[in-house]
């Protein structure tokens, strides 16, 4: 400011409306970019741990006992190896009290057997629309009987209710 005599300006107190609006300006960018940063780490953040869980689901439902076949010399459960018969007898209502995630979210399984498109199993609950769904497949084989084997997909596709 240059100096001047008694300090007053020619337009007085309206001089400094100048500056205030330039300091009320830089203050609502400022806070403006601070929430956008938050906003943008906590919906990475959220995403990220949506991942990870359904990632666990999809081990958990590769490894569900009450779906999986048996081993030919072994007579084991096998990881990835479901019996058709289990698959057609299990019930929806089963698997939604087995398989709980471990937070408020809600999942869709889908195993498809790629040879027989007709045989396709549905678990869970109904994907509904508008929501961010995080979605991983893996293949599987579907154990028709002891000598036949079809290949199929297991899709895990979870949300937060």
């Amino acid at each position: 400011m240059r100096l001047r005599k008694n300090r007053k300006g020619i337009a007085g107190v309206y001089e400094d409306i100048i500056a205030l609006i330039l300091v009320v300006l830089s203050l609502t960018i400022f806070f403006y970019t601070v929430g956008n940063v938050y906003n943008t780490y906590y919906e990475s953040a959220r995403n990220s741990r949506l991942t990870e869980q359904t990632s666990q689901l999809l081990g958990t439902v590769r490894s569900y006992d009450k779906l999986l076949g048996t081993g030919t010399y072994t007579g084991e459960p096998v990881e990835g190896r479901y019996s058709l018969i289990k698959l057609k007898t299990m019930t929806n209502d089963v698997v939604k009290s087995d398989i709980r995630p471990s937070s408020n979210c809600q999942y869709s399984v889908t195993i498809v057997d790629k040879e027989d498109q007709t045989n396709s199993w549905i678990y869970g609950y109904e994907v509904p629309k508008n929501v961010v769904i995080r979605s991983m497949s893996t293949a599987v084989v579907i154990m028709i009987n002891d000598l036949e084997y079809h290949v199929g997909v297991l899709r895990v596709q979870m949300w937060y209710a």
